[in-house]
């Protein structure tokens, strides 16, 4: 039986939440950004003896300003949300440890969002001096295209609150994403992102931009990503002068994909 007197703290991330299911889940160190792939944090606290101890509460953080993952969820508490009300670097919630199968564990379940490396911090501080400690996992590009949407020049930024002169012929890309918005390829044409431009000013109403499929052409409103390729280059072109605008709102049907 456990003494009461907490001497560990450790982090464990597995690719299942049952830890009575047989075989027991799998210890990970990489989770990918497909919907399917779900991970688990285990965080156990334990006493002087190495009994694991239950009702405890136990501060966990995420790095990154939780841009690595996403849909968190507190297992040991019946799947309730985890996710922090505020965002801010290295924010804190709390869980508490269940009993049963759980007796002694913080389990959180979450999926991989922003391809990179996150890590856990995890804290008790029910003792003279807090126990803590801290463990990596990498976040990886899914496999399965979920969306399309529109990004700068660059490939990465994406196309909201833009700002443009009058006339400024703007560079942009269409991109497969997956689970987790990052751009992936993808094995057959992804065909007929209809996009449509709808600044309006005047009464009645005039849209006022276009899109084009070279920086010179005439108005376009579908486009195709040919297979195995990141993105399709399309133009944006205003008469008037803006600020703010979200062209990845203009993708009205993303894609339907095979």
């Amino acid at each position: 039986m456990a003494d009461q007197v907490a001497h560990s703290i450790s982090i464990v991330y597995r690719d299942g939440g049952d830890p009575a299911a047989v075989p027991a889940p799998k210890t990970i160190s990489r989770l990918a950004a497909d919907a399917a792939d779900i991970g688990y944090a285990y965080i156990t606290v334990k006493d002087t003896n190495g009994l694991a101890m239950a009702g405890e509460e136990v501060e966990l953080k995420f790095s990154n300003d939780y841009e690595n993952v996403q849909g968190l969820a507190d297992v040991t508490d019946g799947g309730s949300t985890a996710w922090p009300t505020d965002f801010g670097e290295y924010l804190t919630y709390t869980a508490t440890t269940g009993s049963g199968d759980y007796q002694g564990m913080v389990v959180i379940e979450f999926l991989a969002a922003r391809a990179g490396t996150t890590s856990i911090t995890a804290t008790y501080s029910e003792v003279g001096t807090p126990l803590s400690t801290s463990r990596s996992l990498r976040t990886v590009k899914g496999t399965q295209v979920v969306n399309v949407k529109m990004f700068l020049k660059d490939g990465v930024t994406l196309a909201e609150n833009v700002a443009y002169d009058a006339n400024e012929v703007i560079e942009l890309r269409l991109s497969p994403v997956d689970n987790g918005d990052n751009v992936i390829t993808h094995g057959l044409d992804i065909v007929d992102i209809e996009v449509l431009a709808k600044q309006e000013t005047g009464v009645p109403a005039v849209v006022t931009d276009v899109y084009r499929g070279t920086s010179t052409g005439t108005a376009e409103t579908l486009f195709t990503i040919e297979a195995g390729r990141m993105y399709e280059t399309i133009f944006h072109v205003d008469s008037e002068g803006r600020s703010d605008i979200d062209l990845d709102d203009d993708i009205v049907r993303r894609v339907t994909i095979p």
